[in-house]
């Protein structure tokens, strides 16, 4: 079988036959190179994933078949924590996940983007705060909360003086 696959594979370009014969010899490696040549990539990808322990190869076929939570799933595997909460968050939408994975990341920025996203914006604030993006926090106090004493506040720290004046206007600081 083994030989019949190469045959298959590698001389006649007949990637199911290839597969089924790698299949019956289980040589996951050759099996999983004939699904990704027969543009099966999500079953390569599951093969990378499961069979292989290859998280960066199934990342890569989870992409090219534009499956997102796979793909979500081996770059969480590969501890690719920023860009497993960047799809959960863009493309998925999941932004619970996104933040699970930014805190794995430690990446407080988009932490607290997550969390503004999710309408968390207490949690977004103090996450802001926390990656220093007083402007943002600013924003949140201004806009959310109508807080234009803490707006003030953040947009200072930032140096942000135009939002700084905006922030002083609303909160009727020329009477």
């Amino acid at each position: 079988y083994e030989e019949a696959g190469d045959i298959y594979l590698n001389k006649l370009k007949n990637y199911k036959k290839a597969k089924v014969m790698f299949e019956k010899v289980k040589n996951w490696e050759e099996y999983a190179r004939a699904c990704e040549l027969n543009e099966d990539y999500e079953e390569a990808g599951d093969i990378y994933l499961e069979k292989l322990k290859e998280y960066s190869k199934a990342k890569e076929m989870y992409k090219k078949a534009r499956n997102w939570e796979k793909y979500a799933q081996a770059c969480k595997l590969n501890k690719d924590y920023n860009e497993a909460g960047n799809v959960y968050m863009e493309k998925l939408r999941n932004y619970l996940r996104a933040k699970e994975m930014y805190k794995k990341a430690e990446n407080w920025e988009k932490y607290a983007e997550a969390c503004e996203l999710n309408k968390e914006y207490e949690e977004a604030v103090q996450y802001y705060i926390k990656a220093e993006n007083y402007s943002a926090a600013g924003d949140i106090y201004l806009n959310k909360f109508k807080d234009y004493s803490k707006a003030k506040e953040m947009y200072k720290k930032a140096k942000n003086w135009k939002k700084y004046a905006e922030a002083c206007e609303l909160n009727k600081d020329y009477e």
